[in-house]
């Protein structure tokens, strides 16, 4: 039998999770981003009344246990940034920062933590940066 190992990384950042897979709820130590809470972003100029209309009726269709309708669905769907769009989105935040590693709860921090290690991290999900223009790079 062969063991595969699986490796796990921060689709924001490209940390590696050695012990879960980043799924909803789980904290990313390096960026600090929660999976399913900060990935879900809304569009810019979404009529907010509308919005919360349109959730409302969802839940009451949910809750009498009918089908949500498709007008409803579509919309909600359309408020939102996809999961790919919302992780560029706080990636791109998170490079503006300075790639600042925030929690180091376990000591996962590496001691030498700086630019070109998020640059070889962010490799881990496919992300080349070749020049990084980070003026406030935290060394915290």
């Amino acid at each position: 039998m062969f063991d595969i190992e699986i490796k796990h990384f921060c689709p924001i950042c490209g940390c590696y999770e050695p012990e879960n897979q980043f799924s909803i709820g789980e904290i990313c130590p390096c960026c600090g981003n929660e999976i399913g809470c900060d990935d879900d972003i809304e569009k810019p100029n979404i009529n907010q009344e509308q919005y919360f209309q349109m959730i409302q009726i969802s839940i009451d269709s949910y809750e009498n246990g009918k089908e949500v309708p498709n007008h409803v669905k579509q919309f909600l769907e359309n408020a939102k940034y996809s999961e790919d769009e919302a992780w560029e989105i706080l990636r791109n935040k998170w490079i503006e920062k300075g790639c600042p590693w925030k929690y180091n709860f376990k000591g996962e921090r590496p001691e030498n933590w700086g630019i070109e290690l998020a640059k070889l991290q962010l490799l881990n999900i496919g992300i080349k940066l070749d020049a990084i223009n980070c003026v406030h790079f935290r060394q915290d």
